[in-house]
């Protein structure tokens, strides 16, 4: 399983913003950042491992018993939809971009104030928590070699969004910026690397879980399969141009791609 368009300028102020994001308290160190790849890898082998799982099942319960699993690599927390229904359990924004809200207008912090987030700990976050903190953490280190092939990699898995900010009424605000990359190539935004291919996981173990299968095991197989090759292309990538190999670029590289260029960077031992 191991295996031009032009730029639009961005305010002068998010440099500054991205600064004060890297240099929150409980932003990631350096020495840090190869345990959560490290970690990363072992969670999406877990994943595959109860996907697999999944897939051979005896009875539709042991099959959504199995898709909450994937779903707790994700984001670190269980699903709450085994034996019941309703919504599934998720963490609010603040929680999933690991941040206070404090970065932003003073208006906007009075009114709806600078509490940390209700999870601070990424390594409790799963899969998604640590590629947010990873690829936050290498934002300043892009002009080192291979560091990009990194960062590159790890958002085709995790998404190309970011939490940056957005001015209304001459207020700053949060907004989690799907077009920050301003030259991606058209064809980028019709690809599911737009918004991670981790999300897709996401959704089909969601799916699963949530749907009433009536007793019919064939088709709770068929999207436990589908959803183990989502999980394999988060692990090895995809060859999006067809010229026989997965390379460390935007739509391409998964995390085998991701962490083979993080021990050329010298991050991982």
């Amino acid at each position: 399983m191991h295996s031009t368009l032009y730029a639009r300028p961005k305010p002068a102020f998010s440099i500054a913003f991205v600064l004060f994001l890297l240099f929150l308290p409980h932003v990631v160190l350096a020495q840090d950042i190869d345990a959560l790849l490290a970690d990363m890898d072992t969670l999406l082998q877990q994943a595959h491992e109860a996907s697999r799982t999944a897939e051979v099942a005896e009875s539709v319960s042991e099959v959504k018993a199995a898709a909450d699993a994937v779903f707790t690599t994700v984001w670190g927390q269980p699903s709450g939809l085994i034996g019941t229904s309703g919504a599934a359990r998720m963490h609010g924004w603040k929680t999933r971009w690991h941040t206070s809200g404090e970065e932003f207008d003073e208006n906007h912090v009075e009114r709806h104030g600078n509490v940390p987030p209700a999870v601070q700990e990424v390594t409790l976050l799963g899969i998604m928590g640590r590629g947010r903190a990873v690829v936050k953490a290498l934002t300043l280190r892009e002009d080192e070699p291979h560091i990009t092939h990194v960062t590159a990699s790890l958002s085709n898995v995790i998404g190309w969004m970011r939490l940056d900010d957005g001015v209304t009424k001459g207020e700053r605000q949060p907004r989690v910026d799907l077009t920050h990359v301003w030259d991606a190539p058209s064809h980028f935004w019709n690809t599911t690397a737009d918004t991670g291919w981790l999300g897709e996981v996401f959704a089909q173990a969601l799916n699963i879980l949530k749907t009433d299968y009536e007793g019919d095991l064939t088709l709770a197989h068929q999207h436990a399969k589908a959803m183990t090759g989502l999980i394999e292309k988060c692990r090895d990538g995809v060859d999006e141009n067809g010229d026989g190999s997965v390379t460390p670029t935007m739509m391409e590289g998964g995390l085998v791609t991701a962490l083979a260029h993080a021990g050329y960077a010298g991050i991982m031992q």
